[in-house]
């Protein structure tokens, strides 16, 4: 399983270990007992042998890969879990996460984590708040878009063209449940919308979770999300930005109509196997619904390099501009397909509306 806040993908060096405090010290052996009592009492089998097999640090929570005979179990500690970040709200923000992927599980095919336990204080044998996962199969996009080889039975082009589909007929599930607000789900079976999270970094430097809305629309939601950030220059600026072009599609302020947005699409959280099936979709850390108008489909960083909006790979690894529209065109196209009628004019805007 990799995932900027899962797994594997983006690494921090030595000096962003600040963030995690005394959480970058939790004793393997600690870990590993954890993970033993959770599968005993989870699964209901002993251990005969275990294994710290890596530790990942992501930009907001440390993965430990813990090796238990033949399976092995994610264990992800968020930054927040540890001095004044550990908050009654970072709390309500594990358990919302949890409830997401919970939710998303039983009620679509998106191959999310499986959740066997999670605890949102540090009164455990980690001393720290956690979620306890599965294991993704298969290998992170990442690794494989440009890399693929054509084999006997599956050639390159098809390979994309299945990792495309199965990711277009995977994000238009998420239609099937519409939600009256922007907002987190909140409790068992998703019944129920809480407020939006998001990461902030305070005047004292210390990364926290703050909660925001829920809102009647996608308008508060922006005006919020600007508020929140206006104590950085920088990032206030280029939400005034996007707000001026966002409020100029007459989509936004209308829409009253909201679905689950999965969180994070970066080539590296969803995993496919040999023939581009998608095996695995993390990277489920602070989703939210949002207005189906505008916010889907959500195009994919790996197929919009032309259009600025993919600056992690190499730029020698970076598809021909037509090559990549026409990928584009065909993930609509087969997201429309999914949708038919719905879907008409859903993608319109989306390269700007996502970095919101």
């Amino acid at each position: 399983m990799n995932s900027n806040s899962e797994h594997h993908s983006n690494s921090y060096d030595s000096e962003g270990l600040e963030d995690f405090g005394p959480l970058v010290n939790i004793p393997e052996t600690s870990l590993i007992t954890l993970a033993r009592g959770i599968r005993e009492r989870v699964l209901h089998a002993s251990t005969t042998r275990g294994e710290h097999v890596s530790r990942i640090v992501g930009w907001y929570s440390l993965v430990h890969i813990i090796q238990l005979d033949d399976i092995k179990l994610v264990i992800r500690i968020p930054s927040s879990g540890w001095g004044s970040a550990m908050t009654e709200t970072a709390a309500h923000a594990i358990e919302s996460d949890v409830a997401t992927m919970r939710f998303v599980s039983q009620s679509t095919s998106i191959p999310v984590p499986k959740i066997y336990d999670f605890d949102v204080t540090d009164g455990n044998v980690i001393k720290a708040p956690y979620i306890c996962m599965s294991f993704a199969s298969g290998t992170p996009i990442s690794q494989v878009w440009h890399n693929k080889k054509s084999t006997s039975t599956t050639s390159r082009e098809d390979f994309r063209l299945n990792i495309l589909r199965n990711v277009a007929e995977m994000t238009a599930e998420c239609y099937h449940f519409p939600f009256d607000k922007i907002g987190s789900i909140s409790g068992e079976g998703g019944g129920s919308i809480g407020p939006c999270y998001q990461w902030y970094r305070d005047d004292d430097g210390v990364l926290r979770v703050i909660s925001l809305g829920p809102f009647d629309s996608t308008d508060d939601f922006i005006e919020a999300r600007i508020k929140a950030s206006r104590d950085d220059p920088t990032v206030e600026a280029s939400n005034e930005e996007a707000r001026f072009t966002l409020f100029s599609l007459p989509t936004f302020g209308s829409n009253t109509v909201f679905v689950l947005r999965p969180p994070d699409y970066d080539a590296a959280n969803i995993f496919v196997d040999d023939q581009g099936n998608i095996t695995g979709w993390i990277g489920w850390e602070h989703p939210h619904t949002a207005s189906q108008a505008v916010m889907f489909p959500r195009f994919l960083s790996w197929i919009m390099a032309d259009c600025a909006a993919m600056d992690d790979w190499p730029e020698t690894t970076e598809d021909p501009p037509e090559v990549l529209h026409g990928y584009r065109k065909y993930y609509t196209e087969e997201f429309l397909k999914s949708l038919f009628p719905r879907g008409a004019g859903c993608s319109q805007g989306y390269h700007i509306s996502q970095d919101v």
